[in-house]
């Protein structure tokens, strides 16, 4: 076994490398240090030294790939000859034209509906995922497409597909990314331009279920990149920055804005109650529904009309109903023959005077008086 050390200068993106400036050939076992002139910007990347034939470059056992060698200008990697391939040592990346990170999210995801080429997909509410459109494109041209019906989740996750095979309903996908550079745009939208450099997003109608529907009044209005100004009932979900013809920078956090006390703010749904009915505030049997002031009205003018009956003339327009009494403000009148229940109780409710009620000798113990002026 043998060091060599040798230098290529086949230009970065040709992926048929030659080094004549060897010692000799390599034969198995030899280490080949190789100092790459002009770098290395392409995968699946041979080598050939003194003419001894063109072998791949591997990681194990696969070929060198711009993702496991990347190499900028001057970079060297030691490479390991076993008499069929050069094998690298390691990853080597020693250059990186990206500006732009990106999140994988390879973990299977069952599909709601057929899945197509190039889609953004939202989590439904049932779990499932559906793309944003559901025509089948296969060229990156404008025509018309449907946006999905289904009920969305809100603040559920916006991953986009990049690939080309058809995915069955309730199949699962897993070639998905929740952050990236896409540049088809066309495969979602009902456009191939006239995007401002700004935020995108897509156009939402909450739901009873807690959900949302994309808007679909329109062959455009499921997105948009303006904001309302005035209040519409419905949401507004971040995706992120157009910043080309055709090219979107998929966030990973999608937030979700409304108009709503005259400005743009977060969402903020709303708020739903278990109010009893007018039955149930009447009966006075349940003991987990909410109590309106509308309800508490009806219940007690339930249990008045119920337990008390008015003869004669009088007027009664101070009643309060608390804990099983009845209370009488405001009342005019004499003797009235008024019928009060109480229980399993009668009582003959008598409104008089003071001077009335003293002059009553032996009271009667079925009788409420109430005294008034």
């Amino acid at each position: 076994m043998e060091i060599l050390q040798v230098t290529c200068p086949t230009a970065a993106a040709t992926s048929a490398k030659e080094v004549v400036d060897a010692s000799r050939v390599p034969v198995a076992g030899d280490i080949v240090i190789v100092t790459f002139t002009n770098g290395n910007s392409v995968s699946n990347p041979t080598l050939n030294i003194n003419y001894s034939g063109a072998m791949n470059i591997r990681l194990g056992t696969t070929n060198a790939s711009t993702t496991t060698m990347t190499v900028g200008a001057g970079g060297v990697v030691p490479l390991y000859f076993d008499g069929t391939y050069y094998n690298m040592f390691g990853s080597y990346r020693t250059s990186d034209s990206n500006t732009y990170d990106r999140m994988y999210h390879n973990v299977a995801k069952q599909m709601g509906e057929t899945l197509y080429r190039y889609k953004l997909i939202l989590e439904g509410v049932d779990g499932k995922y559906y793309p944003l459109v559901t025509t089948n494109q296969t060229n990156a041209t404008v025509v018309q497409k449907t946006p999905t019906n289904a009920t969305l989740k809100i603040g559920g996750n916006i991953l986009y597909y990049n690939a080309t095979a058809t995915v069955a309903t309730n199949s699962v996908v897993t070639n998905t990314y929740s952050e990236i550079n896409m540049t088809t745009l066309v495969y979602n939208f009902n456009q191939t331009d006239g995007y401002a450099v700004r935020p995108i997003y897509l156009v939402g109608i909450p739901q009873a279920d807690g959900g949302f529907k994309l808007d679909n009044s329109s062959p455009t209005s499921y997105y948009t990149q303006n904001l309302p100004t005035t209040e519409d009932g419905k949401i507004y979900i971040y995706l992120g920055i157009t910043y080309a013809q055709n090219s979107l920078r998929l966030e990973i956090e999608n937030p979700v804005y409304e108009f709503k006390e005259e400005k743009i703010r977060p969402y903020i749904p709303e708020h739903t109650h278990d109010i009893a009915t007018k039955t149930e505030a009447e009966n006075g049997t349940n003991n987990t529904k909410i109590m309106t002031p509308l309800r508490v009205k009806q219940a007690i003018d339930k249990k008045l009309a119920s337990n008390v009956t008015i003869g004669g003339n009088l007027d009664v327009s101070g009643v309060t109903y608390f804990d099983d009494e009845v209370y009488f403000s405001g009342m005019v009148g004499n003797s009235q023959g008024l019928q009060g229940i109480f229980g399993t109780n009668s009582y003959t409710i008598q409104v008089l005077t003071q001077a009335q009620y003293n002059a009553i000798g032996t009271k009667d113990s079925n009788r409420i008086y109430i005294i008034v002026g």
